[in-house]
């Protein structure tokens, strides 16, 4: 049975791999734009040592501060001129984000079962 810190370094090595999906995908609408909406997308993109412990809760945060920043893009007129690839993205994010969620409703069962028929 693998310990408490095999567990931590296999989430947080699950945790990275979401960040880098995500990244990949706001790469990709950087790469689409110039000037300042490239400067602002490439600056929002949060990048993390592949050996620093990225916990759940840590990578929830990101992903909210990432969902946040979506959809004030929205709001911009970069909507008009990116609104299909700006589309692409989120759908890719959203994607990946509800395997995450997923994961960790799944976890959090598994937890509490595993609790129960221990006590």
């Amino acid at each position: 049975m693998t310990n408490d810190k095999d567990k931590q370094q296999l989430i947080s090595i699950e945790n990275h791999l979401v960040l880098t999906l995500v990244n990949f995908e706001l790469k990709k609408l950087a790469d689409a734009t110039t000037g300042c909406h490239n400067h602002l997308i490439s600056k929002t993109i949060i990048r993390l040592d592949k050996n620093e412990l990225l916990t759940n809760e840590r990578v929830a945060e990101i992903l909210r501060g990432y969902d946040d920043f979506l959809f004030k893009l929205l709001d911009d007129c970069f909507k008009k001129k990116h609104m299909v690839l700006l589309e692409e993205v989120m759908d890719n994010i959203f994607k990946v984000v509800g395997e995450f969620n997923q994961k960790q409703i799944t976890a959090t069962f598994a937890a509490a079962k595993a609790e129960r028929t221990t006590v």
